[in-house]
């Protein structure tokens, strides 16, 4: 029997932990950033004249190609970056979980050729995909 060191079942177990994770999907806000302002609000007797600017943070979101800006009230802070950090979190699980499914598909072929050269049947390989899909 050929031995693999990162066979198709590798893989497979590799895509499920990362499949759970995003069973635990919190709200997110897709494709913003937190940005943080320095502003003067233009009172001739407030201490920003003098250069201690008044520090605001911007949620900014692209729609159709146009970047817009909304004002994150400083009670909504801490929510609004957990948002902004739940869908960079999505996103690289995503990512990773399509690296892994191209990896399958790759490593499939490998151990198919190999099961072939020396007369081991694939069905056996397609079944144990079947499988584990169905869990």
């Amino acid at each position: 029997m050929v031995k693999f060191t990162k066979n198709v079942r590798f893989y497979i177990r590799q895509r499920g932990a990362r499949l759970k994770q995003l069973r635990d999907i919190k709200p997110f806000i897709a494709s913003s950033s937190m940005v943080k302002i320095a502003r003067v609000c233009g009172n001739p007797n407030c201490k920003c004249v003098k250069g201690e600017k008044h520090e605001n943070y911007y949620l900014t979101y692209a729609i159709k190609k146009k970047t817009h800006t909304r004002y994150i009230p400083i009670d909504l802070e801490d929510e609004i970056r957990e948002w902004v950090l739940e869908y960079k979190r999505i996103k690289k699980l995503i990512k990773e979980i399509t690296f892994l499914q191209l990896k399958i598909l790759k490593q499939y072929k490998v151990e198919k050729k190999a099961r072939k050269k020396i007369g081991q049947p694939t069905d056996e390989l397609l079944n144990i995909l079947k499988q584990r899909e169905a869990k």
